[in-house]
């Protein structure tokens, strides 16, 4: 059903995380600039939101996700539920270190973006790394 060339996986990861990445920040702006926050590419806060970070952690966990799907399509029955059950722990977790570590006017962009990432992994990652009914039929 799936693709078995780690390629794939890698492609598909890529496609997803241009699309996540690309959302989020968009996201962040739109947040931004509704309520009045300077946006920063990049910063030395730890508890402020920069469009750097966003974009690295949303390209960094998109992949790492993609890698670890392929692990699942290998070595398990049902890859899909294994990559939904990974998802929304990494979601929960990533929830709880934003509720703990932002300062209170990033929280719900950040909730926000974590939604946003953690959908576009577990939507798109098995869509892009699905066989194609055209190379089924040549074989």
């Amino acid at each position: 059903m799936y693709e078995q060339r780690f390629s794939r996986y890698v492609i598909g990861g890529v496609i997803t995380a241009i699309v996540a990445a690309a959302l989020a920040v968009f996201t962040f702006l739109i947040f931004s600039f509704i309520s009045g926050y300077e946006v920063k590419f990049i910063g030395s806060n730890q508890d402020t939101l920069y469009v750097g970070v966003i974009i690295g952690a949303s390209v960094v966990s998109i992949l790492l996700g993609a890698v670890l799907f392929y692990a699942f399509n290998r070595w398990t029955k049902k890859p899909i539920v294994w990559f939904g059950v990974l998802v929304l722990i990494a979601f929960i977790g990533n929830t709880v270190m934003a509720e703990n570590d932002l300062q209170a006017q990033f929280k719900l962009v950040a909730h926000t973006i974590h939604v946003i990432v953690a959908l576009s992994a577990f939507l798109l990652i098995p869509k892009l790394t699905k066989k194609s009914k055209a190379r089924n039929i040549l074989k």
